[in-house]
This record gives structure tokens, C-alpha cells and sequence, in this order.
């Protein structure tokens, strides 16, 4: 299911098990965040999402808000048992992944 957040941002929920995927496509930023998260929380507080993927390939604009709004995705999946992943993406963006500790599971 996508979902247009802005139009910047473009997110798509897929459900396959227990695994829940997240496409994210364009800008996260203030506006778009909040949209994200909400959307997103909604669907990892369900009882049977085990695993959280996150696809970040086609972000082409990640601020300062917007890596919080991962992060609280990140921590979202971690209070509801969930394990929670973020694919690689291009340089910068990785550099704003491992400052802000996305990689490393929340404990």
C-alpha cells in the first residue's frame, strides 16, 4: 500500500508475515516525518510484526528531522519486540546512518 506523504515523499507498507517492509521514495523532512511516523508506528504496533525493514535506496533528502523520525521508528520496533533493519543506501546518506546510530539496535 503507498502512500503519498508529501509531495516529496512517497512511502509504501508492505505486510508479508510477520514481516513488515517500508519503502521510503523522495525527502524526508519536518513535514513529511511526522507522516511517515504515523502511518508507519501504526502498522509496527500491530501484534504480529516481528521484523521492521526499512528501504532507504530512493530517499534523495534525509533532515535533521527526518533522521529522527527513523530513529523513533527504530525505537517503535524495538518496544513492540520487533528487530528493526535500514538497507544501505548512497554515501551521504550513510554517513548521516551511522552518526546517528541507526545501525546499532536500540538496547
Amino acid at each position: 500500500m503507498a502512500h503519498q506523504m508529501s509531495d516529496q515523499l512517497t512511502v509504501t507498507l508492505r505486510r508479508d508475515g510477520d514481516r513488515l517492509s517500508i519503502t521510503c521514495r523522495g525527502g524526508i523532512d519536518l513535514v513529511s516525518r511526522d507522516q511517515l511516523c504515523d502511518t508507519a508506528i501504526a502498522a509496527i504496533t500491530e501484534d504480529q510484526v516481528r521484523h521492521v525493514d526499512v528501504d532507504i535506496t530512493g530517499v534523495t533528502f534525509l533532515a535533521a528531522a527526518g533522521a529522527r523520525g527513523l530513529l523513533r521508528l527504530q525505537r517503535a520496533a524495538a518496544h513492540h519486540g520487533a528487530t528493526f533493519e535500514l538497507s544501505r543506501g548512497p554515501a551521504w546518506l550513510e554517513r548521516i546512518v551511522t552518526i546517528t546510530g541507526l545501525r546499532h539496535p536500540v538496547e
